[in-house]
């Protein structure tokens, strides 16, 4: 009988393990799932790609003026500015980057970009999709300050006043 009950507890406790391993594993898988999620959503902003810029004038399309390309990592404009993100608010189309060192107006600065959703219908040039956006925060010393901003951009004025008095910049392909 004793032989029984140890090989008996052996065996409950041999399971035991057994099912807490399995628990383990689907806990852990179910932890590599969120780590991918969040590493994807990470390395992700909707308006990535590479673009032509223009700028809304008094109420009209302005003229294209360069390229961007734009990634979860940086927001370059050719010639104008090459901004490293530093965090995608990607639920209010929002942008906090710091401007690299050598930027001309504020080197090494924090700012905040909002964006409009990608969109198919009234792009500039009649091009087939298009963006817009505008740097409303700019020149802060700290990514703090730059998140602190109130400041506010109304996607209702792109083409006349909607970011800091001025229309919005656009994007096309």
């Amino acid at each position: 009988m004793r032989k029984f009950r140890t090989k008996a507890i052996i065996i409950l406790f041999a399971l035991s393990l057994i099912n807490t391993a399995c628990f383990e594993t689907e806990k852990s898988e179910s932890d590599n799932s969120a780590i991918i999620a969040a590493l994807v959503q990470a390395n992700y902003i909707e308006v990535g790609g590479s673009w032509q810029v223009g700028y809304y004038s008094g109420g009209a399309d302005g003229p294209v003026y360069g390229t961007a390309a734009i990634t979860a990592q940086s927001w370059i404009e050719q010639g104008m500015q090459k901004l490293t993100v530093v965090e995608i608010d990607s639920a209010n189309r929002k942008l906090y980057y710091q401007a690299s060192a050598d930027d001309a107006s504020n080197p090494s600065k924090f700012g905040r970009i909002d964006w409009t959703a990608i969109r198919s219908n009234s792009c500039p040039s009649s091009a087939s999709r298009c963006f817009d956006y505008c740097q409303i925060v700019y020149g802060k010393n700290t990514l703090a300050e730059a998140k602190s901003d109130t400041a506010t951009s109304d996607s209702s004025a792109l083409k006349t006043n909607g970011c800091n008095g001025f229309g919005w910049n656009y994007m096309i392909p």
